[in-house]
């Protein structure tokens, strides 16, 4: 069995295949949980921009997002364990933006796409740091869910404006996390 993660290998971002289970771990239960949670709720209408139609989410695309963003809070969470503030400060941050932006988008006060700019942002922190051994899966996560959404958004639902700037917002947002956590840990 490989060992808890130690100081140095918090900072060098290696994991232990134990951190891993348990990042993937966490996001699979989350994802079923919320899985569980949206079944039990009335079903949701789509919304493009700001307009609701008539056409009701199916579940599998309200779950899309779940596992990637799930595993990055847990990894977050896990890089707080006996790491400065610097190591793991701009990945927090970025899951609560990403968390916050979402609530308001289901407010309705922002016509973005929640699952495409929190997929785009993932992919492209993971992509840009490159330093996390769970980053790999986060970015073939993320990817999986902005196809799922892409295919909703542009093919079924007409939408390919509101989804092309939430990527391109989301992208901007995992550049600068990422960035941002360089120059924290002065690389």
């Amino acid at each position: 069995m490989a060992p808890a993660s130690s100081d140095a290998d918090a900072r060098s971002g290696r994991r232990s295949r134990r951190d891993l289970a348990l990042i993937l771990g966490l996001a699979a239960v989350g994802t079923a949980s919320a899985a569980v949670v949206f079944s039990l709720l009335p079903p949701w209408h789509v919304v493009v921009g700001a307009e609701e139609r008539d056409v009701l989410v199916p579940l599998h695309y309200q779950l899309g997002v779940f596992p990637a963003y799930l595993g990055f809070v847990a990894a977050a969470l896990l890089d707080t364990r006996g790491t400065t503030a610097r190591g793991w400060l701009p990945r927090i941050l970025l899951a609560l933006l990403l968390g916050v932006l979402a609530a308001v988008r289901l407010g309705g006060a922002l016509p973005l796409s929640g699952h495409a700019l929190a997929c785009a942002a993932l992919i492209v922190e993971g992509v840009a740091t490159r330093r996390r051994d769970e980053s790999r899966w986060i970015v073939a996560l993320a990817s999986a869910g902005l196809l799922l959404t892409g295919w909703y958004k542009v093919v079924e639902w007409g939408d390919p404006m509101w989804f092309g700037v939430s990527m391109v917002a989301g992208g901007i947002l995992g550049l600068a996390g990422a960035l941002c956590g360089r120059r924290l840990r002065g690389r």
